[in-house]
This record gives C-alpha cells, sequence and structure tokens, in this order.
C-alpha cells in the first residue's frame, strides 16, 4: 500500500499521520501536482486492512481535518470490512463507525476513490458514494432499510458461587456459570455499492439477510488454596481446575430480494416487501455449527526454607478441542456439507520462581514461566491446520520499598521468545479462518519504575523501559519502539471530603520500524518497504 502512495505522490514523498496507531488504516498527507492532498488507506499487511475502532476514529479524525481545512481527500480501500468479533463490539464498533461514516458524509472537498483488490461490506459503502468517489450530496436522514428489518435478542444468565473455610488455613472457592444468548429473529436490509453517475441509481433492490443465532456457555472454576507450618515456616499450596463448553449454531440466508433498483434520491421503503424464507429459489444459505471445549487443572506450592527464602512451583495442564460443521446451500440445493475438528490435548505449562529478602527494604525475584496459546485450528493458505504457539518468559530484577510502603521501586530485567503466533497472510483474500502464517515475537530489555506520595494526598510514579522488541514472519517485520518514558500524578482535593481529584501523565517514546511486503511473485515476495518513524520508504527486494 505504501508503494502506491509514493508512486502516486510528487517525488514520492509523504507526511504519514499517526503511524504508530491503528496501523491497519493509513492516514498521510503528500502532493499533487503541487497540491497538498490527504490519503486514506487500507494497510491490508496488517490485519487484512479490516477497519477495528481504533481505525475508525483514525480516519474519522483526519477526514474531519481534510474538511476543516479544505484538502481533497483521496481513499485506497483494500478491506475485507469492519472486524467483528465480542471485543470490537464491547469497545463500541458502531458508535466508530458512524463516526467514520459522519465524518465521510459531512465531508465537502473533492475526493477520489481507488479500489485495489478487496472491497467488501460496509467499509466499501463507507468509503464512496459514486463509483467515483464524488459526494452525492445525501440528506442525513437516508436510511436505505425497510420496516421489515428486525432483530430480537435476549441473555440469560444463571451463576453460583461456593466459598467454604475448612479452617482458619484452607479455603474452597468454587464458581459455576450458564450463559445462553438467543436471537430468533435477525433480518437485516441493506445494500451495498456505488450509485451509477450516469442513471443516479443503485444496480439492484434492497437485499435481505437473515441469520438467527445461539449461543451457549457452561464454565466452571474452583480453587483449593491452604497453609501448613513446616520447618519452623509457613508453607502454601493451591490447586485448582477450570472447564468451559460452548455451543454456537448460526443459520445464516440470504433469500431472493425483489422490487426495482434503488433510488437513494427518492428512495420509497414500500418498494421492498418482506422477504418469504420459505421461497429459497436463488437464495445462498450457510448452516455452522461450532463446538468448543476447554480444560485445565494447575496448582502450585510456595515453598519458605528460611523466612527471608520464598521457592515458588507451579504449572498447568490444558486440553483444547472444537469441532465445526458447515453447510452451504445454493437454490435449496446443498453445495457443500463439511466437518472439521481442532484438537490441543495435554499442553503443560510450567513455572517457577524465587524472591530473597536482601533486608527489610530490599528483595530479590527471578521467575520463569512457558508459553501457550492456542490458534484454535486456523489454516494456511494450504489447508494445513497451525499448531498452537509456545515460548518462554523470564525475568528477574530487585524491589524496594521504604517509608512504610510510601516510597517503591523496581529494576526488572526480561526476555521474552514466542514462535509460532498466527497472523493474516497477506498474499490472498481473507476470512474468518484461512489464511495465516506464522510469526515469531521477541523482546528483551530493562524496566525501572517508581512510585511515592509525595504528600498525603499526592502520588507521583516515574518509569522507564528499554525493550528490544522484534515482531517476524515471511512477510512483515517490526521493531517496536526501544526505549519508553511514563510519568504520571494524581493529587486528590481537599474539598467535599476528599471525593475529587485531578491527575494527568505524559508518555514518551522512540521511533519503531516496519519492514513490510507490498509485492508478491509466485515464489514469495517481490517487494518489501520499510517504514521508519513516521516515514516509508521502497528499499529493496527479497
Amino acid at each position: 500500500m505504501t508503494i502506491i502512495i509514493e508512486r502516486i505522490c510528487d517525488h514520492g514523498d509523504y507526511f504519514e499521520i499517526q503511524p504508530d496507531r491503528a496501523r491497519n488504516a493509513i492516514t498521510c498527507f503528500g502532493r499533487l501536482g503541487g497540491h497538498v492532498v490527504g490519503f486514506i488507506a487500507n494497510n491490508s499487511a496488517v490485519a487484512s486492512g479490516q477497519i477495528d475502532v481504533d481505525a475508525a476514529f483514525k480516519i474519522a479524525r483526519f477526514v474531519r481535518f481534510c474538511s476543516i481545512y479544505n484538502t481533497p481527500v483521496v481513499f485506497i480501500e483494500d478491506t475485507t470490512g469492519f472486524l467483528p468479533g465480542r471485543d470490537q463490539e464491547s469497545r463500541g464498533i458502531v458508535q466508530a463507525g458512524r463516526a467514520m461514516l459522519d465524518a465521510i458524509i459531512d465531508i465537502r472537498t473533492p475526493r477520489i476513490l481507488l479500489i485495489l483488490r478487496n472491497a467488501f461490506g460496509g467499509a466499501y459503502a463507507a468509503f464512496n458514494s459514486y463509483a467515483t468517489g464524488a459526494d452525492p450530496h445525501l440528506p442525513r436522514s437516508l436510511a436505505l432499510t425497510a420496516p421489515w428489518a428486525r432483530d430480537d435478542t435476549s441473555f440469560t444468565e444463571a451463576f453460583a458461587n461456593l466459598d467454604h473455610h475448612f479452617s482458619d488455613n484452607w479455603r474452597l472457592k468454587a464458581n459455576a456459570t450458564l450463559l445462553n444468548q438467543d436471537m430468533p429473529e435477525f433480518t437485516q436490509a441493506s445494500y451495498f455499492g456505488p450509485i451509477n453517475s450516469a442513471t443516479g441509481l443503485l444496480t439492484g433492490p434492497l437485499s435481505a439477510i437473515e441469520d438467527p443465532l445461539t449461543n451457549k456457555q457452561s464454565m466452571l472454576d474452583a480453587t483449593l488454596t491452604g497453609s501448613f507450618d513446616w520447618l519452623g515456616q509457613k508453607q502454601e499450596v493451591m490447586i485448582g481446575g477450570d472447564y468451559q463448553h460452548r455451543i454456537s449454531r448460526s443459520n445464516l440466508l440470504e433469500p431472493n430480494s425483489s422490487g426495482p433498483a434503488i433510488d437513494p434520491f427518492a428512495f420509497d421503503p414500500q418498494l421492498y416487501p418482506a422477504p418469504d424464507s420459505s421461497q429459497v429459489q436463488g437464495g445462498l444459505g450457510l448452516n455452522i455449527l461450532k463446538k468448543t471445549i476447554q480444560w485445565g487443572v494447575y496448582g502450585a506450592v510456595r515453598f519458605r526454607p528460611i523466612e527471608s527464602l520464598s521457592l515458588l512451583a507451579g504449572g498447568r495442564r490444558s486440553d483444547y478441542r472444537s469441532n465445526e460443521n458447515l453447510n452451504i446451500t445454493y437454490s435449496g440445493q446443498l453445495l457443500q456439507n463439511s466437518t472439521s475438528g481442532y484438537n490441543d490435548s495435554g499442553k503443560f505449562t510450567p513455572y517457577a520462581g524465587i524472591t530473597y529478602d536482601l533486608s527489610a527494604h530490599y528483595t530479590l525475584y527471578a521467575s520463569y514461566a512457558d508459553i501457550y496459546h492456542t490458534n484454535n485450528g486456523v489454516l494456511t493458505k494450504d489447508f494445513k491446520q497451525l499448531p498452537p504457539s509456545d515460548g518462554v518468559n523470564m525475568e528477574t530484577g530487585i524491589k524496594g520499598s521504604w517509608y512504610r510502603n510510601t516510597l517503591n521501586a523496581s529494576l526488572a530485567l526480561f526476555k521474552i521468545d514466542q514462535s509460532g503466533v498466527a497472523t493474516s497472510d497477506p498474499t490472498v483474500p481473507s476470512s474468518p479462518t484461512c489464511c495465516y502464517v506464522t510469526q515469531s515475537q521477541k523482546s528483551k530489555g530493562f524496566e525501572t519504575e517508581v512510585t511515592g506520595t509525595l504528600l498525603p494526598n499526592w502520588q507521583v510514579t516515574a518509569g522507564y523501559t528499554y525493550d528490544d522488541h522484534r515482531n517476524a514472519s515471511a512477510y512483515y517485520v517490526a521493531e517496536l519502539p526501544k526505549s519508553l518514558f511514563k510519568l504520571w500524578t494524581n493529587y486528590r482535593l481537599p474539598i467535599a471530603d476528599e471525593r475529587w481529584s485531578v491527575g494527568g501523565g505524559v508518555r514518551a517514546q522512540s521511533a519503531n520500524h516496519v519492514t513490510q511486503c507490498v509485492a508478491f511473485a509466485v515464489n514469495g515476495c517481490a517487494g518489501f518497504v520499510m517504514r521508519p518513524g513516521s516515514r516509508r520508504r521502497a528499499i529493496g527486494k527479497w
């Protein structure tokens, strides 16, 4: 994507805005024929260019800025749509998408749309109105939907907690949760596509999507903690386990749509009758049933041979199994019926630690932990499942505490080495389960932090981190900022029973560098770019 921008701009120069934030969207300024132009592009090398919450707000702010200063905008589109998922929904992807749409609708400067590869879903509709990207000046009250579009969703949750003390030293805690999401009715009326500049019409009628779904989860966890005296010291033990079972079913149907081509300048929803789900002739159906079971047992022991020394050892055994059944129909005829499964069994992740009290004020510590993360059975472009990622995390340091714990400081050395982390394969179009490659993540450095109470109501925290961090795959290499400084303070005001407080902070970091593949050959990457700080340059060929 950056190569394209360089080829468009005068002399190949441009200035990127917020390069380290929401890297799946690129916002920058360049010159065309000597005139300043704003560029908004999807970065398909990061999350396949899908628009998430951060990217939507980043685009919205940039569009507003261009509109205020009467700067033309060039949209370069290569995206599969808005990023789905529970995390995005909880963070407010609907509100973020609306902010981006409002900004694009309000823009009154010239704009051009360039579609490179992918242009799907709501992101396609958001980035353009006419095929040329020109503004049709539609009223803000226009909604291309119908009265029969609706959804009915209910959530039911039941839970139980058990907290039992066997004695002063032994305690059992257990939690059980049942969660049921039921959406018996979900019918969406929508249209994606540009306005024909010659006719002023869209290319078809309203389309309908019916997608009722159910999602059931059962979760159980229990932990037993206790202590006993041995060798004149207090020894501690913890054992536990957890279990999660999830069943989700989705029945997506796209029935035939009827009615004339949409006239967005004189839209009449009464022209588009409600779809008849029983008439599947010509309609596409997608039925997905997925079952996931996760469970694990864990334990840890804290052994104190002497008062000033503590030894910690523990581990977790994890199992993950999933099974997915997919049926695809068209015109009532079965096109595909497939079942896929994924299994990570018997994965053991140990961890260990040691602490030693040098004095009443200083403590030395060290820790080691294995890293395990399931890749959920995602596929490579050769349709092979990726195994889980693993690695190690090591840390050692010293902590200090003074003046009755009102002043605390720490210094830590760390090293993290993880491999097999799934990341999108930019050489093929993306889908929910395909296609992915693996990348490695390596990090080492040190961190120091000081936290103290300068006055009874005034707290200050300052810290510095040096992190030699590197993410690398066959198509993407990122080196994150090596230096990070942060300073935070908070003061509780002596008014209204000290219920008011003011605070602030500053965060400064060094530049980061990104190298990514932007052109592909049969045997791999044909060209790549490096981005140091806020600049991007083509530097060679693989």
